[in-house]
């Protein structure tokens, strides 16, 4: 080898392995062809936050009604920054008043909040009419608190001076079924000392930027509704997830809220990025299933016919009634879009509706309780070429 075919080979290789160390901190995307399937030992439900009731969906009330009543939510702050409002759900108001919302430091032995300022704080308030049924409030602080992620705080709900308020605050629970006691956790105090409550709080938290981050078992749900379905349905006979995955899975079935009282149905998979390809996934009868409660339990139904999902791909996927024996299928409503990206899955995850197979309505700050159920995950990898013969 000459002086200058060596010194050009030395330049080739400096520069291939300069390149290749871009290419290894910041690595593009997998083509789909380098993926492959691979079992991850059983089945995973995602979005993974909304079957964890298990009972049927439905909303516990906690009524404020004398001065000195709240609630409080103790809960974990999810990344640093300042937060600047903090969101609630009403259910009934009998009689309305002007609450206070404010984050608050805890008791780090016993747990209990206390009435210290989180992170320079100060308190907003929010007025609530006598006709503000079933309302999502997202209250802003007074002043913004300076938050750090890790922090264990408290969002206390509460009168600013109480007149005559008669108000029903929402948390969440599963009918029939034990119920949660852990963090993040509810607070009530109703009768003069706060009591720790068996229930999943309804709290949502946004930062100044307007962003909501992913905190496990707080539900930002302003609204649940149990929508009944059949056939002969006058309005929408098909509810369907409108979801995004952002990994390749194969998807064997679905996790959803149902008792044997519901008709038999469909479960259909469209393409929407393929002009919406029909993929029939499987016919269930909730009759079959020998539910021993009249109330909704969640179940997972697998199929015989999985199919193969592809990362960034626009998917719908569907619950049809086949009968005119009517089904109920939840879905929940978000007061700020925003919001859905405390929940697992986030925007990315969304209602549709059509009427006889016609057009496809969405939804975009409502989600169906419709669950993917995967049995495989896309992996894949290969060597880089660095370009140096040996």
């Amino acid at each position: 080898m000459s002086r200058k075919s060596f010194f050009s080979q030395l330049f080739r290789c400096v520069l291939s392995f300069f390149l290749l160390g871009i290419l290894v901190s910041a690595p593009l995307p997998m083509p789909a062809s380098a993926a492959t399937l691979t079992s991850i030992g059983g089945g995973v439900l995602f979005p993974s936050d909304w079957y964890t009731l298990f009972g049927q969906p439905q909303y516990t009330n906690l009524v404020i009604d004398a001065a000195g009543e709240k609630i409080s939510v103790n809960f974990i702050v999810p990344k640093t920054g300042s937060i600047h409002k903090i969101g609630y759900a009403t259910r009934t108001v009998t009689t309305g008043d002007t609450l206070k919302v404010g984050l608050y430091t805890i008791n780090v032995t016993s747990g209990l909040p206390t009435t210290n300022a989180y992170g320079g704080m100060v308190a907003g308030t929010q007025i609530v009419a006598a006709t503000d049924d079933n309302v999502g409030f997202t209250t802003a602080l007074g002043t913004d608190a300076t938050a750090a992620a890790g922090d264990h705080v408290t969002a206390t709900i509460e009168f600013n001076s109480f007149v005559a308020g008669n108000i029903n605050l929402a948390s969440v629970s599963g009918a029939g079924l034990a119920q949660h006691d852990m963090l993040p956790y509810v607070w009530f105090n109703g009768t003069g000392a706060y009591v720790k409550q068996t229930v999943i709080p309804v709290l949502w938290i946004e930062y100044s930027d307007g962003s909501y981050s992913y905190i496990p078992q707080m539900y930002p749900w302003a609204l649940i509704t149990a929508n009944t379905v059949a056939s002969n349905t006058a309005g929408a006979d098909q509810y369907a997830l409108d979801f995004i995955p952002t990994v390749g899975w194969r998807l064997s079935g679905i996790g959803t809220y149902m008792a044997t009282s519901n008709g038999a149905f469909n479960v259909k998979l469209y393409d929407v990025a393929a002009g919406s390809t029909t993929t029939m996934i499987s016919a269930f009868d909730p009759a079959t299933l020998n539910n021993p409660s009249s109330n909704a339990r969640f179940t997972i139904l697998t199929t015989t016919n999985p199919v193969t999902l592809t990362a960034n791909t626009r998917y719908r996927l569907s619950l049809e009634p086949t009968t005119t024996t009517s089904m109920q299928i939840y879905t929940v409503f978000y007061a700020q879009n925003a919001a859905m990206n405390q929940v697992a899955g986030g925007t990315n995850y969304f209602l549709a509706t059509t009427v006889d197979n016609g057009a496809w309505t969405t939804f975009a700050s409502t989600q169906p309780l419709i669950v993917p159920f995967y049995d495989q995950v896309a992996t894949g990898g290969g060597a880089v070429n660095s370009g140096c013969s040996q």
